[in-house]
């Protein structure tokens, strides 16, 4: 018994309401102790995210015992228990260790699921690097033709693999007479010095200017050049599964472009890394094309693969930083039988679109 104080014009009294109050709270907390057992005692269990109501008095609470964890000592745990506050509910969430545990195991399950971000090499991986080569010379016989037309016909020569008439009837057929020479030294295996030797085996007078201007004309020109078949409708289904693309490419940066173009693919990339734009050291093996790839993408390295061609310098960078590595194998790759540097193996080799994109969706 309380001593509450004195009314005016009256005796001193008790307060005994509290005392009644408490009465009911206590057996209303009860009923809802009980209530819960028999809900749960014959199910599995469950999240139970009930709120406890308060009684009538303003500012009475009612909250499940802590008794209530010995009942079920290993199926529930206790959350959080929000602050009590006079005249509202408070919510005492339970979580069941099995719900938490199937829970935990979606998020990994989805984790596991998400594809890493695939970043591509160009040449050779997103189509046949020959194809350039020879529509190169093409542009390069082209070249001569307008510019030289002239030397040309003066200088022409017989060599063993094509010849070139000296008569002006003829000089409409100089241009691919011209880049059929230098396409059949490439497949011989002859790749240097391609210009220098050109002007050597015709005769064409050209200084060390002129040689720059035939390579620069084979860099820049506007190459007739396709997707390997299958590799637009791969970029499809990652895409279409939420994989976050990107492009890792050595080379000029203008010819690099200049291809991206042609191919039509550019608008598949999210992100788009041409070493020649970051200086002269930042191509291959570098890692600087790979971490700016990363944070253009925002996926951690972990999540992230690279597809390319050439063993030789191209899986040195990603080894090191942690990222799956695949070299894709096609017929006709100029540096595919390259020998890998020890920390350069790629970690899966395939030769199908198939494998693919078993590596990279799983």
């Amino acid at each position: 018994m309380f001593f509450v104080g004195k009314a005016k014009n009256s005796e001193p009294r008790m307060h005994t309401n509290f005392f009644k109050e408490k009465q009911q709270t206590t057996k209303y907390a009860k009923e809802r102790e009980n209530e819960f057992f028999e809900k749960t005692k014959n199910s599995e269990p469950r999240i139970h995210t009930d709120c406890c109501k308060k009684t009538k008095t303003s500012g009475a609470v009612v909250v499940f015992p802590y008794c209530l964890f010995a009942y079920f000592p290993i199926a529930y745990l206790p959350i959080s228990l929000l602050p009590i506050c006079p005249g509202q509910s408070t919510w005492l969430v339970f979580a069941s260790l099995d719900g938490y545990k199937r829970r935990k195991m979606t998020r990994e399950t989805l984790e596991k699921s998400t594809s890493q971000a695939a970043v591509f090499d160009i040449d050779d991986t997103l189509y046949p690097e020959r194809a350039f080569v020879r529509s190169g010379y093409n542009a390069v016989g082209e070249h001569l033709a307008r510019q030289c037309g002239a030397v040309v016909a003066a200088f022409a020569t017989t060599s063993d693999d094509i010849v070139v008439a000296n008569t002006a009837t003829t000089a409409p057929n100089q241009p691919e007479q011209l880049a059929d020479w230098l396409w059949q030294r490439f497949l011989a295996g002859q790749t240097a010095r391609a210009f220098d030797d050109l002007n050597d085996e015709f005769h064409l007078g050209l200084d060390s200017a002129g040689i720059a201007e035939l390579v620069a004309v084979y860099r820049f020109h506007r190459p007739g050049i396709s997707p390997f078949a299958g590799i637009a409708a791969v970029l499809v289904k990652l895409k279409s599964a939420g994989v976050p693309l990107g492009l890792v490419s050595d080379g000029p940066a203008k010819m690099q472009r200049n291809k991206l173009d042609a191919l039509g693919l550019a608008g598949f990339f999210q992100a788009i890394v041409l070493t020649d734009d970051l200086g002269p050291r930042a191509g291959k093996p570098s890692l600087a094309g790979f971490e700016l790839a990363r944070q253009k993408l925002a996926i951690p390295h972990a999540g992230c693969a690279y597809i390319s061609d050439n063993p030789a310098k191209d899986f040195v960078g990603p080894n090191a930083l942690g990222w799956l590595t695949i070299q894709y194998i096609r017929p006709g790759q100029i540096y595919a039988g390259k020998q890998p540097p020890p920390t350069g193996k790629p970690k899966h080799i395939i030769d199908n679109d198939e494998k693919l994109l078993d590596l990279l969706l799983g």
